[in-house]
């Protein structure tokens, strides 16, 4: 550890990490009576503290009545162990005699720790996200439906721009928490029935809710005695009366669980109607079942916020549309893309054991992709195959994500349609004056002055509303003290290469 430096060798860089790596790893082992669903219980415990900790491995052993338990546990913290021990000490209507922390022997913690040698791991996708340990914020959304479903509510509606994780969150809700809380949730995705004719809509819906029925492997315990398929014949002369009935059929064979229909992509319902494939019979005739269902079923209904704007501006002129009468049944959940804390979590978290990001790498990241969990998740995905690709190197530079970045930039990237269905008119100009004029700025950030400067067929106050228009939209987000810059970075410069039709 001399002073001497040899001039041959390059210098080695410093890798500085400010906060400290997710393995705190330990085992967790329990003695309790050995009842049923003890060890079901006990992993519960666990997971109650997704995403912040791994169950890697458990070992079950009973002798004597007496069931011994083991878990090896990864978690970002010592807190996070503490909590789930604490939990395990105390679970409901069990015989527990003893919990405790033992630390693992040290060749057993490195295997578990080491990184894998392959590049096969990815866990990101474009697809909505159907596993427990991938799904993070929400906390609050989640919480909000859980409180008015088992207060009685009868009808909630999710709002939100197109891939803001609506779908996500009801498939979220669907099997991590309604049906441990005593729930029948019946998933249904308005873009798989095979008709929009209001004569056999009704039809489709109900056949949506048997085939979910039967497919379930969780709905082995329900007994739904002599409800069978529906018959199209009967639903052929009164459609909505035949709807009703064959829901309280099925409720009433669920009791004292309650059904819930989470309805995905009902807009399309509303697109239909708006462009003249349906009349509005139809939203009369479910308000009608919705009236007579609730509150023994519930609806948990998604519908983009673009129609939703629509309806609200329609309404505004006074032109009454009947879809307003839907609407005004039940709660309203609009849901806003995930703040910097999920955002950062959902970037290092899921590929911790695999990749090393530095501070800097994931702020860059963080405002390429903004809040928005499906640019998150398709950006990482990328990231994460280049990093298999590059001589199985674990610690992600600048340099890496600029290289998946060009790879987005091509004029015919679907990335971004959702945005750019948003984007047309003023609101077109003025986000491709503000893409150029970003680029010429190190954080992106552009002044009113100058996208005025920018737009001189625009007068003040409506470069001003398009400019508000644009952040209600997510597109853009305010800057004080009078900036804008893209909430997507990364949508931002793609525009600044490709000019697409207005």
């Amino acid at each position: 550890f001399g002073g001497h430096v040899d001039p041959a060798r390059p210098p080695m860089p410093l890798r500085w990490r400010l906060q400290p790596k997710f393995n705190t790893l330990v085992r967790v082992e329990m003695s309790a009576l050995d009842e049923h669903g003890l060890l079901g219980d006990a992993i519960e415990q666990i997971y109650a503290q997704l995403p912040r900790v791994t169950l890697h491995k458990v070992e079950a052993s009973t002798r004597q009545g007496i069931a011994t338990l083991r878990f090896t546990i990864e978690a970002e913290g010592m807190d996070v162990i503490e909590t789930i021990v604490a939990d395990l000490r105390r679970m409901p209507r069990r015989n527990i005699d003893r919990v405790q922390i033992l630390h693992l022997p040290p060749s057993e913690a490195e295997e578990i720790l080491a990184r894998p040698a392959s590049g096969n791991f990815n866990p990101y996708s474009r697809l909505p996200v159907h596993e427990r340990e991938m799904f993070f914020g929400r906390a609050q959304d989640l919480a909000r439906v859980m409180d008015w479903l088992q207060s009685g509510a009868g009808s909630i509606w999710l709002r939100g721009q197109k891939r803001v994780g609506k779908t996500s969150l009801l498939l979220h809700l669907k099997r991590f928490y309604l049906e441990e809380q005593g729930f029948v949730p019946i998933f249904i995705d308005f873009q798989l029935l095979g008709s929009m004719d209001e004569r056999h809509i009704f039809f489709e819906i109900a056949s949506a809710v048997y085939s979910e029925l039967q497919d379930d492997a969780n709905r082995a315990d329900l007994r739904l005695g002599d409800v069978g398929a529906p018959l199209r014949e009967l639903f052929e002369h009164d459609p909505r009366g035949q709807f009703i009935a064959y829901l309280r059929g099925i409720q009433r064979r669920l009791r004292p669980r309650r059904l819930v229909l989470m309805l995905d992509e009902f807009s399309r319902t509303i697109d239909a109607f708006q462009h003249e494939r349906m009349n509005d019979a139809f939203f009369h005739q479910w308000r009608g079942v919705m009236l007579a269902t609730m509150p023994h079923v519930s609806y948990v209904t998604v519908v983009q916020q673009k129609s939703y704007d629509i309806l609200t501006a329609q309404r505004a002129q006074e032109e009454v549309d009947p879809i307003w009468e839907l609407l005004e049944l039940g709660e309203q959940l609009p849901l806003r893309p995930l703040d910097e804390y999920d955002v950062r979590r959902l970037i290092e978290w899921p590929i911790r054991n695999v990749l090393e990001y530095p501070p800097e790498v994931i702020e860059y990241v963080a405002r390429l992709t903004g809040g928005s969990p499906f640019l998150i998740q398709a950006f990482c995905f990328k990231l994460v195959t280049h990093m298999a690709r590059a001589d199985h190197r674990h610690f992600v530079t600048w340099t890496d994500v600029d290289m998946v970045l060009m790879d987005f930039m091509q004029p015919n990237e679907s990335l971004f349609s959702h945005l750019l269905d948003l984007v047309h008119g003023l609101g077109h100009v003025v986000s491709q004056a503000l893409a150029q004029l970003a680029e010429e700025n190190a954080d992106g950030v552009v002044t009113t002055a100058q996208l005025a400067a920018a737009c001189p067929t625009l007068d003040e106050a409506t470069l001003l509303r398009t400019l508000h228009e644009l952040a209600a939209q997510d597109i853009i987000v305010a800057v004080e003290p009078e900036g804008w810059r893209f909430a997507n970075q990364i949508f931002g410069q793609w525009l600044a290469l490709n000019v697409p039709e207005p």
